[in-house]
C-alpha cells in the first residue's frame, strides 16, 4: 500500500518517479542473489542494466538499484564485449 500511495500522490513533486519506485523495499527481493522467476529461471541480466539517460535522471540510485552481484556480472559482460570488438 505504501508504494501505491507514493505512485498515486496527488502533488506531482511528492509522486515517485519510475526509477525512484524501483528503490522501494517492495522490490528488495529482486536484488537478492539467487532470486529467480516464478518458473525457476534466473532473472534476466537486463533487469539491472540502465541506459545513460536513466542513469542521468537518478545517478544516486544506481548503486541501490544494481546489486553487487549484478554489477560484477555487468562489468564482466562489458569487458568481454569490449575484448571481442577489438
Amino acid at each position: 500500500i505504501d508504494l501505491i500511495g507514493k505512485l498515486l500522490a496527488y502533488v506531482p513533486d511528492r509522486r515517485f518517479k519510475a526509477l525512484e519506485s524501483c528503490e522501494h523495499p517492495f522490490f528488495d527481493e529482486l536484488r537478492q542473489p539467487g532470486t529467480t522467476m516464478p518458473d525457476g529461471s534466473p532473472l534476466q541480466p537486463e533487469l539491472f542494466q540502465f541506459t545513460p539517460e536513466e542513469v542521468s535522471l537518478c545517478p544516486h540510485l544506481l548503486d541501490v538499484l544494481t546489486p553487487a552481484h549484478a554489477r560484477a556480472a555487468n562489468e564482466a559482460a562489458a569487458a568481454a564485449a569490449k575484448a571481442s570488438s577489438t
